[in-house]
């Protein structure tokens, strides 16, 4: 490093400083500086795991990702691992997130079958059900199946009038 050097600092005509461009190359220290982020990048990757969106087949009788077609998301789930090596107390903290983008269904009926391993305990969670509708609950079970549970004012509505478009994330 040239700790000796003598830097010189620019004004602008506001009396304001200004720094002048520089290469990275010719940023005196630079090297160590991104060699030490390309081993925590490093260190990341062998820390945390990260499974991406991935597609789950829904239901025939469902309609899926009908809903936001533009710029919405469509059905998926993502796991994320943190610590997956077991490192230090081997703790492997999970969050995994499930995206419903489906419509065309009826109270009760089996939306979709996730992939076996994916859950291990039930999660519910409340999602926006269509206009003019209650909220509708979904039942995420530990063996996959996603069920959606209407609420008894809205059971005999016509099955092309129910919707759920949500994400749920959750820490395992």
């Amino acid at each position: 490093m040239s700790k000796d050097i003598d830097t010189i600092q620019f004004r602008n005509s506001d009396g304001e400083y200004v720094y002048a461009k520089a290469h990275l190359d010719s940023i005196d220290g630079m090297e160590d500086y991104t060699d030490g982020l390309i081993q925590v990048t490093q260190l990341l990757g062998d820390y945390i795991f990260d499974s991406g969106w991935q597609p789950y087949e829904v239901h025939k009788n469902a309609t899926p990702n009908a809903l936001y077609t533009s710029d919405g998301f469509k059905c998926g789930i993502r796991e994320i691992v943190l610590n997956q090596n077991a490192f230090g107390n081997g703790v492997k903290p999970r969050l995994k997130m499930i995206r419903v983008n489906i419509r065309n269904f009826a109270h009760n009926e089996q939306l979709a079958q996730l992939p076996q391993g994916f859950m291990t305990t039930t999660q519910v969670f409340w999602a926006r059900g269509g206009n003019g509708y209650l909220p509708i609950m979904v039942e995420v079970r530990g063996d996959g199946k996603v069920t959606p549970r209407i609420m008894v004012e809205d059971v005999n509505k016509p099955n092309n009038s129910n919707w759920i478009y949500a994400q749920f994330t959750w820490i395992e």
